[in-house]
């Protein structure tokens, strides 16, 4: 097949794509057109690709193929450090979970092994080292490119603590001394590998050390965090949030408290453990989302998942939407993807024997097909090729005559423009 042909074939298939496209379009609910402009606007920018020879000529009809390897926006998952380290390379689930955690995802939270009760385990008293399981997921994690999570330096309820914290809670030098130490020694072990930090876990749910030491305490410990890892951004995590009207309001309020009372507080965490799905529609989340946008921080879904059955497509979908259309969220985190390690056996994509569920269709067809860009084009009489991607990192393919030249390239909002010089 010519050059001429193959391209003409291409243009054939990209019209008609966009035909079927628009007719799909035509017939999408209005929340859908809404979610599908805020993404237009706020993950996409312009791409413009310039192709010139070794003598900075342009090289009119170079080909040029625009492939997305990773995305800016994170999406994540929470990993189970303990199940890595049981489960090694070689054994059929310990496998397949690791592929499935780097083939889908780019970002992750360690679900237990970086809490403060299991930090304290390091084997020293026979049992098993859950701290090294920590410091090992984390590491393997940034092996593979994910960047990483950690969850969480306090959760303050008592039974998330370790037993000498247990015994002294009546004792608030104790408890607060204690809880300055552990902050300042976990953060600082992790500095520079962590890009965000939970510093505190439900303060609205879980009050227990909150209640010994103090507010003005707490706000001390996000103090302590930022000196630890100058670079790690901060935040503050809770749930219910889409699910129950006055505990939203009540989170807002804490949240104003933080912000008002010094506390350096980089972004605001929503668990997202849905209790029910019905209702909770892309309008609802998005809404919930905003009602939090006035405090200009980083937004998290910080621990997506459903609680009492397996989620329906209607649902990712709807979520995902909400998430990734909104200016101020970059991240979304399931709370697990496999039936086979899910706190509540509910995984959201894959069942125990690893079958992909509708729910997980949706989230592979959004995040790594309509939400991704691989294109092929031909340069123009300038040498340039323009198009509209997806903001995140890219491999870019020049050829002309034999000559060939690849490079890489993140796309950002500002969208500035690449140079690819073919060399002789």
């Amino acid at each position: 097949m010519s050059l001429k042909t193959l391209f003409s074939t291409f243009a054939a298939s990209v019209a008609g794509l966009m035909i079927l496209c628009a007719a799909a379009r035509a017939d999408e609910p209005a929340w859908k057109a809404t979610a599908r402009e805020r993404v237009e606007k706020h993950r996409m920018a312009d791409l413009q690709v310039v192709v010139r020879n070794a003598e900075g000529q342009p090289v009119p009809g170079a080909e040029v193929r625009v492939q997305m390897t990773r995305h800016a926006f994170h999406f994540g998952t929470t990993v189970n450090g303990r199940f890595l380290a049981t489960n090694p390379a070689g054994t059929e689930d310990g496998d397949r979970y690791r592929k499935t955690i780097v083939e889908l995802f780019n970002y992750a939270t360690i679900e237990n092994e970086l809490k403060w009760h299991n930090w304290r385990r390091d084997g020293s008293d026979g049992g098993q080292n859950r701290r090294q399981h920590g410091i090992d997921a984390v590491e393997w994690l940034r092996s593979e490119g994910l960047k990483v999570r950690g969850h969480a330096a306090i959760w303050g309820a008592w039974r998330r603590t370790p037993p000498d914290i247990q015994r002294n809670r009546e004792n608030a030098e104790y408890v607060r001394d204690a809880a300055r130490k552990h902050i300042r020694e976990i953060v600082s072990h992790y500095r520079g590998k962590l890009i965000d930090w939970d510093v505190h876990n439900e303060p609205l749910s879980e009050r227990d050390v909150e209640r010994v030491v103090g507010f003005d305490e707490v706000v001390r410990w996000y103090h302590i965090a930022r000196a630890a890892d100058p670079d790690a951004r901060l935040f503050v995590n809770e749930y219910n949030i889409f699910d129950r009207d006055r505990r939203a309001e009540a989170y807002r309020d804490y949240v104003a408290r933080l912000i008002d009372a010094g506390a350096p507080l980089d972004g605001i965490g929503f668990q997202g453990h849905f209790w029910d799905d019905r209702g909770r529609d892309y309008q609802h989340v998005y809404d919930r989302i905003e009602m939090f946008a006035q405090f200009d921080k980083v937004l998290q879904i910080t621990e997506f998942d459903n609680w009492h059955r397996d989620m329906s497509p209607q649902h990712m979908e709807a979520v995902l939407w909400a998430a990734f259309s909104h200016p101020q969220v970059d991240a979304l985190i399931m709370w697990g993807f496999w039936d086979g390690l899910h706190w509540r056996d509910k995984g959201t994509l894959y069942t125990r024997d690893w079958e992909l569920k509708p729910a997980g269709r949706i989230f592979k067809e959004l995040v790594h097909e309509r939400w991704w860009t691989d294109e092929s084009r031909q340069a123009d009489e300038k040498g340039i090729v323009a198009l509209r991607g997806i903001l995140g990192d890219y491999e870019i393919t020049a050829i002309h005559n034999g000559r060939r030249a690849v490079v890489k390239h993140t796309l950002r909002p500002d969208g500035d423009p690449l140079e690819i010089r073919l060399a002789e």
